[in-house]
């Protein structure tokens, strides 16, 4: 039999997803009701938990101008497994003095299958909703 031991005893199995809780955004750049963004700022968003990427998404993560929101701007959106963050790059620069607001909606989802879901103690499936203005 060798006479060597091995240095570890290998990477750790990951546990099972967590089944019982939805995700939530912990953080979000910018930060909500912040002044002075930069135009070609990308916005972010950490999550408490893993995220299916196929569920972050232009569907789920949307940017609007905060009066009118009845159209969303058209950005880039990605998400990184390894940080938890999603990221949404305009694909135009914001607008100076503007005020917008993002939107992460339920459709985002945990690798368990489970909604976002920013206020618990609310009915039903919440939102992350966030405004900032951009500098002048």
């Amino acid at each position: 039999s060798p006479d060597w031991q091995p240095l570890s005893a290998g990477p750790k199995k990951p546990g099972p997803p967590n089944k019982k809780t939805a995700p939530r955004v912990l953080s979000t750049f910018p930060k909500a009701n912040a002044k002075a963004v930069a135009p070609k700022a990308s916005l972010r968003a950490t999550f408490s938990e893993k995220m299916r990427a196929s569920s972050i998404n232009g569907k789920t993560f949307k940017l609007f101008k905060k009066k009118g929101l009845t159209k969303k701007l058209s950005a880039r959106v990605t998400y990184n497994a390894a940080t938890k963050k999603a990221t949404l790059n305009p694909t135009t620069s914001l607008r100076k003095g503007l005020t917008y607001k993002a939107v992460l909606s339920p459709g985002a989802k945990d690798v368990a299958g489970k909604s976002l879901d920013q206020k618990r103690t609310g009915k039903g499936l919440q939102q992350k909703v966030w405004s900032f203005t951009v500098r002048k």
